[in-house]
């Protein structure tokens, strides 16, 4: 499913690569200058300017892998970045939940991302944790820290971590490392990296990116840029912008150290200009995802985005529409890492039955994007001629055979009549979700971490409290 024309396509990274060249991006970080400068890029020391040559550009897109695979500590949930897989998780950030008993908006705490980590872990489709949310009730300085701790101390998945620092890429390998010592042969730590539009790289996250090229951990890299406030507001300008951000950080990694699996990504999304806030759900956002696939495809390179993002500030109508249309949309790569929010309220909530109701939705899509095939079996001649006019194909043999393979099957959707749901206490999808997301929560075993390693990340993280360095 093509959203973009060849010609389009080719006019925005045309005018992607002219960014780079002639507009160029503030790189607020001298050793990223110096490298840029070494391999003939035009670097203005002063301004902290970087130009980037296309032939530069274009020479990293190809020395980027167009597959890869992202380790995890358990073989089982490794994810495959090839053709034709669609790969489903967690993201978030939020600096808030709505608290599963009050039903009222508080900060998050570590407490909430160790339960929130399990209920991911659970989840079998999903192969990957990401920081759903930041603790409020930590040091802040080493609160990223503390959040990738607990994450790696819950769960055998993959962990895509916050690359905010050198120090806090450091940190986190040595906490993988405590863990697991088969880390260097299957790192099942990949860095987030986000470029600030419009075109610029701050000192410590930028530091963070160069530590993860030089040690060759795959890096996801994106540029969120608000149509209409950080980009233009034309949707094709905003794209063309958010491109060369991407580009500019992915070049940098190709330099540092060709070959490092780098995903190509996006948060680009526009401001809603009466309200002055940035729309999360809105036809935008889901135009500006579905038209990032068509570049990845034509890049050949890995995709990763956020989809199933809302505006709404509860799970209601609104946030299914806005997270099914998301979806469904961002299905249609051909391959990628979607990750898909537990938040609510344009990023800055987390609800603990949003997840369930996620994988709902997420499992109905691939449904969908699977279709279905047309061969001698599956249109059924003869089962036709058997059952005749007036028959009933429900006790036939093709049918059961078949069904389990045909038709999905909701965990939590409303299917049955009237007078049972009623039975059942009249409970909303949502009421449902929540529910089992507690009882998973409560049920779930978390891999068990041997005490002198968990003495081993206690002190890495003490060490780095004492640093009193920002991470």
């Amino acid at each position: 499913m093509e959203y973009l024309t060849k010609s389009e396509i080719a006019e925005i990274h045309d005018t992607s690569l002219k960014i780079l060249d002639e507009v160029g991006m503030k790189w607020d970080n001298e050793e990223a200058l110096k490298i840029f400068d070494n391999h003939g890029a035009d670097v203005d020391f002063h301004e902290k300017i970087v130009k980037i040559p296309p032939d530069m550009v274009e020479k990293s897109i190809e020395t980027t892998p167009s597959e890869c695979t992202l380790y995890s500590r358990n073989k089982e949930y490794d994810i495959p970045m090839e053709d034709g897989e669609i790969n489903f998780g967690p993201f978030g950030y939020a600096n808030f939940v709505r608290d599963p008993e009050t039903g009222k908006r508080r900060e998050a705490t570590a407490e909430d991302l160790r339960k929130l980590t399990k209920l991911v872990d659970t989840i079998d489709d999903w192969n990957f944790q990401y920081l759903q949310v930041t603790p409020q009730d930590v040091d802040p300085k080493i609160n990223y820290l503390i959040a990738h701790a607990i994450q790696l101390k819950n769960s055998e998945k993959h962990l895509v971590a916050a690359g905010t620092s050198k120090r806090i890429v450091e940190d986190t390998v040595q906490i993988a490392k405590a863990i697991s010592e088969d880390f260097d042969e299957r790192p099942f730590l990949s860095f987030d990296h986000l470029t600030v539009p419009p075109l610029t790289e701050e000192k410590s996250t930028s530091a963070g990116l160069v530590e993860a090229a030089k040690r060759g951990l795959p890096v996801l890299v994106s540029e969120g840029v608000m149509a209409g406030s950080t980009s233009p507001v034309t949707l094709a300008g905003a794209l063309a912008q958010s491109s060369a951000g991407a580009l500019g950080a992915l070049t940098l990694v190709q330099l540092i150290n060709p070959g490092t699996p780098t995903l190509y990504g996006s948060f680009a999304r526009i401001m809603d200009m009466k309200r002055g806030t940035v729309s999360m759900g809105g036809p935008e956002w889901i135009l500006l995802k579905k038209a990032w696939s068509d570049l990845a495809e034509f890049y050949d390179l890995p995709n990763w985005y956020g989809c199933m993002l809302n505006d709404a500030k509860i799970v209601d109508a609104q946030a299914g529409y806005e997270k099914a249309l998301s979806c469904l949309l961002a299905s249609f790569s051909k391959k990628g890492l979607m990750v898909q929010c537990a938040t609510i309220d344009q990023d800055r909530m987390c609800d603990f039955g949003n997840i369930l109701v996620n994988k709902e939705i997420s499992e109905a899509v691939l449904r969908i994007k699977r279709g279905f095939e047309v061969n001698e079996n599956t249109l059924a001649l003869n089962v036709i001629k058997d059952v005749g006019p007036g028959g009933s194909f429900m006790s036939t043999q093709h049918t059961l055979d078949n069904y389990k393979n045909i038709a999905w099957e909701p965990e939590l959707s409303e299917r049955g009549s009237y007078e049972d749901w009623e039975k059942k206490g009249e409970k909303t999808l949502y009421d449902k979700a929540l529910t089992e997301s507690l009882d998973r929560i409560e049920s779930h075993q978390s891999p068990e971490i041997p005490e002198e390693k968990e003495r081993k990340i206690n002190e890495i993280i003490k060490e780095a409290k004492e640093d009193g360095e920002k991470l």
